[in-house]
C-alpha cells in the first residue's frame, strides 16, 4: 500500500496515548501545492482541536455525551458531499443538488499518522479480528499473534451454531494456552495489514508495541447560560468526549478518505459537534492500497476495513459475493448507527452494522476467475443497500485463505 510521501525516518510511537493541549496552540496547516487532486481523489482531513462525534447513545446518568472511537463513513461523505454542493461565488450550500450529491462515492475513512510536514507518513487500518492475542509468561516485549481460520475439524461448545448455517468453525491453527487474551491493538499500520492479506503465519512473535491503541478520549464539561441573568442555569451542567489526534510524544494524526468529485475544495471546515474546525487538503491518489500480486488460491478472506450494513445483521448477500460461497466468519459485536436526517428533517433510524475488522472466507467455484474477482471486490463495498455503499460502508480488502 502506497504512501503519499517517502517516510522519514522517525521511531513510531506505540505508547498509550494521553490527552494533549498542544494543536490548540500551533499554526494551522497550510494546503501544499503539491497535493493536486488526482484521479483516486484521496483527502485528507486534519483536525484543530477534539473530534467530537456523539454516537447513538443518549446522554448518561452522569450527563456524559459519549464519543465514538472513530468517526462512521456517513459522517466523512456528508462532509464531502456538502463541500461539493458549496456555490462557489457565496459558499452557501446548493440544496437542489441534494438527490445528485447522493450518488457521490466516498470511500473510507483510515487513519492517518503524519510526518513534520503534515504528510501522510503511515496508513492505518482498523485490526482484522482473524486472529488471537496472548501474552507469554516471563516476557514484557512481546505478544504472541495466533491466525484463526476455519477448521472444519474443530471441535467447541458452540459448534452447532455454524453447522447450522452451513459455515465452517474458526479456530486458530495452533491450540493457544489457558489462560486470557490479551489486549489487541485497535489500528494496524497498511504495511502490516498487507503481510497478513498475503502471508498470515499461523503463530509468530511481534512487539507489544505493534499497531496502534485507540485514540484518546478527552472530556470536557459545559454549562448553559440564562441570557437573562448571566448565570448558569440549573441542571443545565454537561459533558462531551471528543477524540484527541495526537499522542503524548507529538504525533499527529488524521483522517483519509477518498472521493473523486472535482467540486471538493481543501480548506478550513467544521466536522462533528460543537462546531470544531478541520483542515481539509488533497492528497491525489498517491495514498489509494492497491491489490498485492500473489497467487490467488480458492479460498479466499474479505476484511472489512469499515462497517458494513447488511440485510442479514451480520453477513453480506449472496448478490455482494459475486458467486462466491460463505464458509466462515469471524465478525465482532453490532454496532449501531442513527443520526439526524436534515433533509427529512428528523432522526433516521437505529440500524446495527457489523465492525469494522469483520472477517469472511469464501470459496470461488471452478468456473470464477479468482483474479477478475479480487480486483471486482478490492476496495469495493459490500453493504446491500446502494446508498450505504455510496456512503462507504462495507469497504473490504482481499486476503489469501
Amino acid at each position: 500500500m502506497a504512501k503519499n510521501k517517502k517516510s522519514k525516518s522517525k521511531k513510531p510511537s506505540h505508547k498509550a496515548q494521553t490527552p494533549s493541549r498542544a494543536p490548540e496552540q500551533r499554526a494551522a496547516p497550510q494546503p501544499k501545492a503539491e497535493r493536486a487532486l488526482g484521479d483516486g481523489g484521496y483527502w485528507l482531513i486534519e483536525p484543530r482541536d477534539t473530534l467530537v462525534i456523539r454516537n447513538a447513545r443518549p446522554a448518561s446518568s452522569t450527563g456524559v455525551m459519549e464519543t465514538l472511537p472513530f468517526p462512521w463513513p456517513s459522517s466523512i461523505a456528508g462532509l464531502a458531499r456538502t463541500r461539493a454542493g458549496l456555490d462557489p461565488q457565496t459558499g452557501v450550500f446548493d440544496t437542489t443538488l441534494i438527490d445528485a450529491l447522493k450518488g457521490v462515492e466516498v470511500k473510507g475513512p483510515w487513519l492517518a499518522r503524519l510526518d513534520e510536514d503534515g504528510d501522510v507518513e503511515t496508513l492505518f487500518c482498523p485490526a482484522p479480528l482473524d486472529c488471537l492475542w496472548h501474552k507469554i509468561e516471563g516476557d514484557d516485549e512481546q505478544v504472541e499473534r495466533r491466525r484463526l481460520r476455519p477448521q472444519p475439524s474443530a471441535l467447541w461448545v458452540g459448534e452447532r451454531l455454524p453447522l447450522a448455517l452451513g459455515l465452517e468453525p474458526v479456530a486458530p491453527d495452533v491450540t493457544p494456552p489457558q489462560t486470557k487474551p490479551a489486549a489487541a491493538p485497535s489500528f494496524w499500520a497498511a504495511s502490516d495489514l498487507e503481510n497478513w492479506l498475503t502471508a498470515p503465519m499461523a503463530l509468530e512473535r511481534l512487539s507489544v508495541g505493534f499497531g496502534l491503541k485507540p485514540l484518546a478520549v478527552e472530556e470536557r464539561v459545559h454549562v448553559a447560560i440564562d441570557e437573562a441573568t448571566g448565570r448558569p442555569k440549573d441542571g443545565a451542567l454537561f459533558s462531551t468526549q471528543g477524540l484527541r489526534f495526537q499522542d503524548e510524544e507529538g504525533h499527529r494524526f488524521g483522517v483519509v478518505f477518498g472521493c473523486a468529485d472535482p467540486r471538493i475544495k481543501p480548506g478550513a471546515l467544521h466536522l462533528g459537534g460543537e462546531r470544531r474546525i478541520s483542515f481539509l487538503s488533497s492528497l491525489g491518489d498517491a495514498v489509494a492500497p492497491k491489490p498485492p500480486e500473489v497467487s490467488w488460491g480458492r479460498r479466499l478472506r474479505l476484511i472489512l476495513t469499515t462497517p458494513a450494513i447488511f440485510e442479514a445483521g451480520w453477513r453480506p448477500s449472496d448478490a455482494q459475493l459475486a458467486g462466491a460461497k460463505l464458509v466462515g466468519a469471524v465478525v465482532g459485536r453490532p454496532e449501531v448507527i442513527s443520526g439526524w436526517d436534515f433533509e427529512r428533517p428528523g432522526p433516521k433510524m437505529c440500524r446495527r452494522m457489523a465492525p469494522a475488522g469483520s472477517v469472511y472466507w469464501v470459496d470461488l467455484p471452478e468456473e470464477v476467475d479468482v483474479v477478475a474477482w479480487v480486483k471486482a471486490r478490492w476496495m469495493s463495498c459490500l453493504s446491500d443497500d446502494p446508498q450505504d455503499r455510496a456512503d462507504g460502508f462495507g469497504l473490504c480488502l482481499v486476503g489469501v485463505g
